[in-house]
């Protein structure tokens, strides 16, 4: 995935790769902030390590609902960073994928 920078500095943010990904925050988000990095394990951990809050939590030494709010600030500093141009209108996908593509980690799976 490309994304742009708010000086409009087009910046690839790889989907199967994390090595890229390190870097990339370092140079344009995160730098030698340690809190910055903090929120943004706490974001990894949960999106793409499915880890529940709770352990999260455990692990970062915190109360659950600070890492709520945590990820959600990382969330929110990320995309006014980064212009992500599926973020308003995501993609059109087959029926069978919509579902898959617009959920997030935080989301109560779906009973049929």
């Amino acid at each position: 995935m490309s994304v742009a920078d708010k000086e409009g500095l087009k910046v690839v943010l790889p989907r199967l790769g994390v090595d890229h990904l390190w870097e990339d925050m370092r140079e344009h988000y995160a730098a030698r902030n340690k809190t910055k990095w903090r929120h943004f394990a706490m974001l990894t951990l949960a999106e793409l390590g499915n880890w529940p809050i709770e352990q999260i939590a455990i692990a970062m030494d915190h109360a659950p609902g600070h890492v709520s709010r945590c990820i959600h600030k990382i969330k929110s500093e990320l995309r006014e960073k980064f212009d992500d141009p599926f973020f308003e209108q995501p993609p059109r996908l087959p029926d069978r994928d919509e579902e898959r593509a617009t959920r997030s980690a935080f989301d109560t799976p779906r009973t049929k």
